[in-house]
């Protein structure tokens, strides 16, 4: 189950790939580029390994209901 700190984090990660995204589409130096692509690349991890651990969460919770009394 996702926490109200996980919605949040979730959407905050969602909003920095967006916004670095938009940012790529602008006229950067290849130093600015680089850092932006870099903290694209770390923000769509955060995103995947809050992904990751909500399915393991999930996963958990049905065994849990599904296991004989």
């Amino acid at each position: 189950m996702m926490t109200e700190i996980d919605c949040v984090r979730l959407q905050a990660h969602t909003s920095n790939i967006g916004r670095y995204k938009r940012l790529l589409e602008t006229e950067l130096s290849e130093l600015e580029r680089n850092l932006i692509e870099r903290r694209l690349s770390e923000e769509r991890s955060r995103l995947s390994s809050l992904a990751e651990l909500r399915a393991s969460s999930r996963n958990q919770s049905t065994a849990s209901f599904s296991a004989p009394h």
